[in-house]
Order: C-alpha cells, then sequence, then structure tokens
C-alpha cells in the first residue's frame, strides 16, 4: 500500500470516528476508494461556474 492511499485510510478512520461510525479493517480500502471517487465528482462539480443570478431547476429534465 502506498504511502497516499495510507494516509487517505487514515483519513477514513478519523472521519469515521468524528461521527461514531464504526468501519471494519477489511472494508477501509473499499471505504477509502469509493470515498476517492466521490471527491473526483466533487471535482467536477465545482469547476462549473454559475452566474450569480442562475434561477434553480426544480425539475431535473434529462
Amino acid at each position: 500500500m502506498s504511502e497516499t492511499e495510507q494516509d487517505q485510510i487514515t483519513e477514513v478512520r478519523l472521519l469515521a470516528r468524528q461521527v461514531n461510525l464504526p468501519i471494519p479493517v477489511a472494508c477501509l480500502p473499499g471505504v477509502q476508494a469509493n470515498l476517492a471517487f466521490l471527491r473526483t465528482h466533487v471535482d467536477l462539480v465545482e469547476s462549473v461556474s454559475l452566474p450569480d443570478d442562475c434561477t434553480p431547476a426544480y425539475v431535473f429534465t434529462p
């Protein structure tokens, strides 16, 4: 396991402890992978710039 992955697993443990969420050791790599995946989506959403006067879309239409 690389140092970065170990740092991310340490972060998962800290986040789980903050909300009293027990995560079995065997599940930590999967939780870490999902957290990394979700963060790529956060980066994607945050990269879109919206004007301040943009009206909300109350109904999603694909």
